[in-house]
């Protein structure tokens, strides 16, 4: 899959290694208890995630419940992961062309970042004003709450790897 246009780019700073952020990253069983959008995972490899594998989940986006089919595209294990949005419910692989989202990390001063890059092309012109208007919006707060889930998670205590 070719990545498309460059949408979204949204940053964190995690008080862990990155060792630490790729046990959760990669591990889609724990997926529902950083990111607020998503209620369960349906289906996912057990393996964990890794290039060709795909995960199912149940999610509220906009208000809206349906379920949104997910595959790793691109793995460099301990640098980045990136996901095609294959199959939704939420009508997103009718409104945009190639959407995908990336995760990456890189250690600075002791600290993990993660960085979360979204890729997609509107599908027609209206859907790209409605891009500019609101979507953009509304995909960045997703995006943003995505983040501080993952770095509350990641430093919290209820869990080990």
């Amino acid at each position: 899959m070719k990545k498309a246009k460059l949408q979204i780019r949204k940053f964190i700073q995690i008080d862990a290694s990155s060792n630490k952020v790729w046990e959760v990253l990669l591990d889609a069983h724990q997926l529902s208890s950083w990111m607020p959008a998503v209620d369960q995972v349906l289906e996912c490899d057990p393996e964990g995630e890794g290039l060709g594998s795909e995960r199912r989940c149940q999610a509220k986006l906009a208000g809206k419940a349906g379920t949104i089919v997910e595959k790793v595209v691109e793995h460099v294990p301990g640098q980045w992961i990136r996901y095609a949005v294959i199959d939704d419910t939420f009508g997103m692989s009718k409104m945009f062309n190639d959407y995908s989202f990336q995760l990456s990390t890189a250690e600075i001063d002791g600290q993990t970042q993660v960085t979360s890059t979204t890729y997609y092309e509107p599908r027609n012109p209206f859907v790209a004003l409605l891009n500019l208007i609101m979507m953009k919006r509304q995909f960045s707060s997703v995006l943003e709450a995505m983040l501080d889930g993952l770095k509350r998670h990641v430093e919290s205590a209820d869990w080990e790897y």
